[in-house]
């Protein structure tokens, strides 16, 4: 008998997507320091710099990240792939590219790679990061 893909609802798709560009449209726009609130209580990050960043080491570098103006970035998210790990959690897959400038100098690749996450939704209903996993080309 063949297996049977189990597949990630449809409004579950659309609303992680829409989860994943706000997440990158609030650093663009110079709004990092609310990117704590993308991030569960127990969640952690990788590859911002000393792993794991837990949730209060993230909310610094958020906040250090939106002082930051004179570094602007567009982020560009793309194949995204979603998997079910179990009720209410999910993998997510993409390729992500960060194109950067540093004040007035060019712009400039910043990074480019896989965003692995995983995400689970709260009790509100909301998708939140468990844990992002930033991996750049190559490494």
């Amino acid at each position: 008998m063949p297996a049977t893909a189990v597949s990630v609802p449809v409004e579950d798709v659309r609303a992680i997507e829409a989860f994943l560009y706000r997440a990158v449209e609030l650093t663009d726009s110079g709004k990092a320091d609310r990117l704590p609130e993308t991030l569960a209580p127990h969640g952690r990050v990788l590859g911002l710099g000393p792993d794991p960043l837990n949730h209060e080491e993230f909310t610094t570098w958020a906040i250090a990240r939106a002082a930051n103006t004179t570094r602007r970035t567009r982020h560009l998210i793309t194949n995204i792939r979603l998997t079910p790990l179990e009720e209410a959690k999910v993998r997510s897959q993409a390729t992500l590219l960060i194109y950067a400038i540093e004040g007035e100098g060019e712009l400039h690749v910043s990074f480019l790679g896989d965003q692995l996450d995983v995400l689970i939704r709260d009790e509100r209903g909301r998708w939140l990061l468990e844990e992002r996993e930033l991996v750049p080309l190559g490494s």
